[in-house]
């Protein structure tokens, strides 16, 4: 169950929320973990509830929020006669589908229609953040049923339609304030679905009947505004502004005062302003403090003599002024007039406390001059600083004025009185200006309510925030000090830290207090001068307690400003131990009720024990525990001065934050926090910030990411009351961590990190390379990207792990990258076609990952104008220039325009770089890591045959690619069948011709009449599908290969002396050829035998079984043959033997000590032929041999 007292909910004007409760078998109450919703409102007068009041489970199922019910009645015979037509104003859409390819060009409207009476509305530009100013007007019965359905405009097609919202007329009038429903559509079979988009509107009931018109011509006779004189019959809540701008407190204020005047123009004016004016951050947040205030004042003229005539011409010249921006076109005409828009906020918040504070004391103000007019000269100035703001909003010029504050005492002091405060101890640096927190948004329920603290008039003049550390009390102490010292509105601040206890500590906070007070109030300074005035030993104590009583209460409790004065002090848990800031915490629990109510003390701690206990019932103070921001959902229990209850109650602003679509602030960080690691995992170590121009490693990064624009902007977003849309963080994550990668040609004097890394690029001398760099971030941060990267001084030489780790990730960070440029410094401007393909950049070996990686790439020339004077998005794009470097570097166009790394043509790979050159000999493998997609380890010093030799063994051991031992050649020191040099494959691949279809079909049906043939075939290749595949470790070759032993070999004449021999050489099953090699081989004959053995080998080529490729990414899966039948092996058995009897690319092996082989490298290719097709079986020596 759930039990109170009805005066005590009654108290709170939402929902209630309460832990259940039950009678254990003991006898005792328990609390349960359930909890019971609900909410409750008074009845003025007698009788019951209009029926139309209650809810009903569809009500609580389908609305998102819905405020306590009114009791209009309408409908009841006893009461008020139901109104003949309503009308629906202040629509809103949230969470809308995207419509275009980009969101931003998305239109909306609505349509209303009851009884086949329809009305459209304005089309909205923008719905995500401005309602539209249509009302829809319809005449009604009690029995209607109203249908408002959601379209979004296609300028081809017919407009599509999203869903809609339907209900009772009854129903939609028995809530007097706003109605959110989620939208619904209804699929083919009549089913209702309910969407994630929802609509917000209100609705009022009109007392005449409407004139039907025609859905155009409504829409043309829309008000693109609200007029307040309207339907003076029906006046709405000054509050009701939104479902984000949370300023009930107010609208209970003024609900059911009709003062005449201008004032409520005036509200009505700031109301329209704060619904709409959401893009000027700072003005919106101020204008709402304006509005809260003059609600109070509105409240208050009900029950006083009217406003004097001067400030009536005031309250006058400000509507005037914002009847200048309380609309969508008026807001769209100054949206460049922001510094304007922010001086007419800070002025309006300065006027409204001056109206507040003078209807209450302006008997005692025209006795504090010696003259009216004097007080009548104060009003004339803050009206003329708002007519120069309307002026300057009418001619849309932009200015910042002067803010005006009023003071009753104008003080002047000679030198002296400043000389006296000086002896005063003083804490240079204390200060908010003099600290740096970080920028994540504060917590906005805190904040609204520390606001709505500083800005009420009451007794509660310390409000302590307690929080944990990181709970983020520091940032909403800092920030509420600015926003209050943007309107002179902060008398002083002062941070404890730990790390300067020595400096700030408690025997020097208030008399740095009261002397920044001093500077800001002249009275304040008059009488705390009066004090310490010639009492030395008063001026410098340190003692907590009489630098309170003496500083701060007798000079506060004679301050004359209007309006609030706010101190604050962050940290105060580090203002000392707990001796030494006990007379500190006696002076603010036991004396801090004695402050003025105009004076207030934000102070921020950790919950240490002694802080809790010594501020614990003290009416003058608000406890505020700051916890995780979804476990603050508990109002602490009143303190001594208020009414007492035991029972936490729930914070009905907040209560959405216990459903279970809840998101909350730290769940959203988590989720940027991961989507942030996601993104930098392909991103370099560090990169160029493109508009500081310094060098940033990845937490600066992120550093500078969460103190950006569009880091605010992604909280501004934030949906607490629904699912955690991941899409938008990661769009907003990629579009600002994306980068802009250089591929260049080094020079011979390139900045390195440690020329760089403590400086920034542009305010470097820019000589030499410099400017290169210069003009290369520049040309970056133009395109609109935050971050660029060059691989000179963006990696550290000196550590080898970051190098390694560096040269084995390149690839994947061009490949990633927004832009890639490449700069051609030898290519001068207003060149030709064909200046890139002769450029150095074309002959370097890391070149060629840096053009095949990125997506999108540009070229620059040498003074930074774009090759060819092509402006295209992406050179791999433009035909001129593709063809040109297909020319010049016979990689294939598809390569060129959509690389994919791997092993697959490995061979082709290999030809596309052995024209390349690096500095350092091992780059020329290290370069091509990337594009075969391997990592292994970088050592520089291991010279190039042990890098090649490495990379060509990775490629062989995992894909068994034989194409790689296709070279001509020296042989490599790594191993004896690779070459010493990438130079080897520069020669085209052994192509040999092949058969058609036709020419292979003859000999197979020749063969297939002979049944010898046919067993031979088929255990041939049954031999050779058993075959394993090749296998490289440890510099070793496993190579399945068929084996020819040489019989004689003899020198002949030719070749190139000393340098080239040429050999006759015969070998058992094979036709007789010639081999040309370097190495000096011993002739030997059957008749003269030698020790050594030599193989002609034909290595194994498991493609020549005609076996489905499954790596092959063009064949799917139904294109995989079934399992071959006996007739079908029997004729690819028949087709390997024709193939095989076909010439081939062989190796000459020579046989070691230890049995192994070792290749002897020829100068051209060595092509051999079996005998005859016949003898191809008898001569089949099949085995796996180890090459050293």
């Amino acid at each position: 169950m759930v039990q109170g007292c009805v005066e005590e909910f009654l108290k709170y004007p939402g929902a209630i929320l309460e832990r259940l409760k039950c009678v254990n078998p003991q006898g005792k109450e328990e609390l349960l973990r359930e909890s019971l919703e609900f909410k409750l409102t008074s009845i003025v007068g007698a009788g019951r509830p209009a029926d139309g009041s209650q809810h009903t489970e569809l009500d609580h199922r389908e609305g998102i929020r819905k405020e306590p019910i009114a009791s209009h009645g309408y409908g009841d015979t006893l009461r008020t006669p139901f109104p003949p037509a309503v009308q629906i104003f202040d629509i809103d859409l949230h969470h809308l589908p995207r419509i275009m390819l980009f969101s931003t060009y998305d239109s909306f409207y609505v349509t209303a229609s009851v009884d086949d009476h329809d009305q459209k509305s304005t089309t909205a530009e923008n719905p995500h953040s401005l309602p539209w100013m249509t009302k829809l007007k319809l005449n009604v019965q009690a029995s209607s049923i109203i249908s408002l359905k959601v379209f979004a405009k296609r300028p081809l097609r017919k407009d599509q339609y999203i869903g809609m919202v339907q209900e009772g007329v009854e129903t939609l009038l028995a809530y007097s304030r706003i109605k959110i429903y989620r939208l619904m559509s209804f699929d083919r079979h009549g089913n209702k679905h309910l969407l994630c988009a929802s609509m917000e509107f209100k609705i009022m009931p009109l007392h005449n009947t409407i004139e039907h018109e025609t859905t155009q011509h409504a829409e043309d006779q829309l008000a693109r505004t609200i007029d307040v004189s309207e339907d003076t019959s029906y006046t709405p809540a000054m509050g009701d502004c939104g479902p984000n701008e949370p300023l009930t407190a107010s609208t209970e204020q003024v609900a059911g005062v009709a003062t005449p005047g201008l004032l409520p123009l005036l509200l009505d004016k700031i109301s329209i302003f704060v619904q709409l004016a959401g893009k000027f951050a700072e003005a919106h947040s101020y204008t709402k403090m304006a509005f809260v205030i003059l609600t109070a004042v509105y409240n208050l003229a009900g029950a006083r003599s009217a406003p004097d005539r001067n400030i009536n011409q005031l309250i006058t010249v400000m509507h005037e002024t914002y009847s200048l921006v309380s609309g969508v076109e008026e807001l769209k005409r100054v949206e460049s007039q922001e510094k304007t828009i922010n001086s007419l906020a800070h002025q309006t918040i300065e006027c409204s406390y001056f109206i507040r504070d003078y209807l209450q004391n302006r008997s005692g103000w025209k006795q504090s001059f010696s003259n009216t007019s004097k007080l009548d000269d104060k009003i004339l100035t803050y009206e003329a600083t708002f007519k120069e703001l309307k002026n300057a909003i009418q001619q849309r010029v932009t200015i910042t004025t002067e803010l005006y504050v009023f003071r009753v005492h104008d003080l002047l002091f000679d030198h002296a009185s400043k000389t006296s405060l000086n002896g005063m101890h003083y804490a240079c640096g204390a200060s908010i200006d003099s600290q740096k927190i970080g920028d994540a948004p504060p917590r906005t329920d805190i904040m609204e309510s520390i606001t709505s603290w500083v800005n009420q008039n009451d007794e509660q003049q310390i409000y302590l925030l307690l929080g944990a550390e990181g709970s983020g009390k520091s940032t909403i102490a800092h920030t509420i000090a600015r926003q209050f010292d943007a309107i002179v509105r902060l008398g002083s601040s002062y941070c404890f830290s730990r790390a300067t206890q020595d400096k700030r500590n408690a025997t020097n906070l208030f008399s740095t207090i009261a002397r920044d007070l001093a500077d800001h109030d002249s009275q304040y300074r008059k009488v705390l001068w009066a004090t310490v005035k010639d009492k030395r030993a008063l001026c410098e104590t340190i003692n907590p307690l009489t630098q309170f009583n003496r500083f701060i209460l007798t000079p506060a409790n004679q301050m004359t400003c209007i309006g609030p004065v706010l101190v604050v002090i962050d940290g105060l848990e580090h203002s000392g131990n707990e001796s030494a800031r006990k007379d500190l915490l006696t002076a603010l629990a036991e004396n801090g009720a004695e402050l003025p109510r105009n004076f207030k003390l934000l102070v921020t701690c950790r919950p240490e024990e002694d802080i809790c206990a010594a501020f614990e019932g003290k009416s003058h103070v608000i406890q505020k525990h700051l916890k995780h921001h979804a476990d603050s959902l508990f109002v602490p229990p009143p303190t001594s001065g208020q009414n007492q209850t035991s029972r936490p109650r729930f914070r009905p602003q907040i209560l959405g934050q216990l459903r279970q679509k809840y998101v909350s602030i730290s769940e959203f960080e988590d989720a940027i926090r991961r989507v942030i690691h996601v993104q930098l995992e392909n991103a370099p170590l560090r990169l160029f910030n493109t508009s500081t121009g310094l060098l940033c490693d990845r937490d600066s990064q992120i550093n500078a990411f969460t103190e950006s624009t569009e880091y605010k902007e992604l909280f501004r977003s934030l949906d607490m009351y629904g699912p955690l849309q991941t899409g938008p963080i990661k769009d907003a994550v990629a579009k600002y961590f994306s980068w802009v990668m250089l591929s260049h040609r080094w020079e011979r004097k390139e900045l390195l990190l440690h020329d760089i890394q403590a400086g920034n690029i542009y305010t470097l001398d820019p000589v030499g390379t410099v400017v290169k760099l210069q003009n290369f971030c520049k040309v970056a941060r133009n395109a609109g990207y935050h971050w660029a990267w060059s691989d000179t001084c963006c990696i550290d030489q000196n550590n080898n792990v970051e190098l390694q780790r560096s040269v084995n990730s390149m690839f994947v960070w061009y490949h990633h990258s927004a832009l890639t440029i490449v700069y051609l410094s030898d290519v001068p401007p207003s060149s030709e076609s064909g200046a890139l393909a002769n450029s150095i950049w074309n002959t370097r070996g890391w070149t060629v990952q840096e053009f095949l990686a990125p997506k999108i790439v540009l070229f620059y020339q040498a003074d930074w104008s774009l090759y060819l004077d092509d402006r295209s998005r992406n050179h791999k794009e433009s035909v001129p220039i593709t063809q040109e470097l297909e020319r010049s570097t016979g990689i294939n166009a598809r390569a060129l325009v959509a690389f994919c790394p791997g092993m697959r043509d490995a061979r082709e790979k290999l030809q596309w770089s052995s024209t390349r050159v690096t500095t350092l000999q091992e780059d020329i493998a290290y370069s091509l890591f990337g594009i075969f997609g391997v990592h292994l380890p970088v050592i520089y010093g291991e010279k190039r045959q042990n890098a090649l030799g490495r990379l060509l063994q990775e490629i062989i051991a995992h894909s068994g690619d034989i194409t790689v031992l296709d070279w001509v050649g020296q042989s490599s020191t790594f191993n004896s069948c690779l070459p010493a040099n990438i130079s080897s494959y520069e020669a085209p691949p052994c192509t040999l011709p092949s058969l058609s279809e036709h020419e292979m079909q003859i000999p197979v049906s020749s063969l297939r009449n002979n049944i010898v043939t046919v067993e031979s075939a088929s255990k041939l290749y049954t031999t050779l599908e058993n075959l394993g595949v090749p296998r490289f470790a440890n510099a070793r070759l496993q190579l399945p290969c068929i084996a020819f032993p040489l019989t004689e070999v003899r020198r002949s004449t030719g070749g190139d002396g000393d340098k080239c021999f040429t050999y006759e050489v015969k070998a058992d099953g094979l036709q007789d050829l010639l081999v040309t090699t370097g190495d000096k081989l011993v002739p030997f004959s059957p008749a003269r035998r030698t020790r050594q053995a030599f193989l002609l080998i034909r290595p194994w080529n498991r493609y020549d079984l005609e076996l489905v490729d499954f790596a092959d990414e063009s064949q799917s899966v139904g294109d995989w043959p079934d399992e071959p039948g006996d007739d079908e092996l029997v004729t690819r058995g028949l087709r390997l033997f024709v193939r095989l009897a076909r010439p081939f690319g062989a190796l000459l092996l020579a046989q070691q000590r230890g049995g192994e082989y070792k290749r002897i490298a020829s100068d051209n290719d060595i092509i051999a032929q079996v005998r005859d097709t016949a003898s191809v079986d008898n001569m089949m020596d099949i085995r796996t041999l180890e090459i050293l």
